[in-house]
């Protein structure tokens, strides 16, 4: 992500007549930063379900069918989260969000936000949905969602080792 944000600018060099010329333009970049954002979030989600599973002693096999019913995050956030841990998502952002110094219920209102700018872009190829702005709000907040699953992890994974 910080790759593609800070490559804003391309440089090329082309010989025309045994003289250089250099172009200089902006490439799109920020579209990148926002889609690698939004992957992000969904790994780390299905990581932590993979983690509770784990936990909770789930048979690979069962682990295996829970995702396949659930192949979309939404899915997988308002149905397979709650029936892991008994707490719907935004409850269990709430919880962890009383446990720190970082907004994480802001943070969940941003990713939506974010989340509905990629989907306008990629299902609707409107290309002004995703701004530079967007993309720097996803840079300045990769710290928050991780940690946000940290705690995540430390609210409803941890607890089934220390039984």
């Amino acid at each position: 992500m910080q790759e593609f944000f800070h490559k804003d600018q391309i440089e090329q060099s082309q010989p025309t007549d045994g003289l250089s010329i250099r172009i200089s333009g902006k490439k799109n970049t920020k579209i990148a930063v926002v889609i690698f954002f939004v992957t992000l979030r969904e790994i780390l989600l299905e990581n932590l379900l993979h983690d509770l599973m784990i936990a909770q002693g789930l048979p690979d096999n069962v682990c295996k069918r829970l995702f396949a019913d659930s192949p979309m995050h939404k899915q997988r956030m308002d149905k397979l989260f709650p029936a892991l841990t008994g707490v719907k998502w935004k409850k269990a952002v709430s919880t962890v969000n009383s446990k720190c110094t970082l907004d994480y219920v802001e943070l969940d209102g941003f990713i939506e936000k974010i989340v509905d700018a990629r989907n306008k872009f990629l299902h609707r190829g409107s290309k002004y949905a995703i701004t530079k702005n967007m993309a720097e709000e996803c840079i300045k907040n990769i710290w928050p969602l991780l940690n946000l699953h940290v705690f995540l992890h430390n609210e409803y994974v941890v607890p089934y080792y220390n039984k």
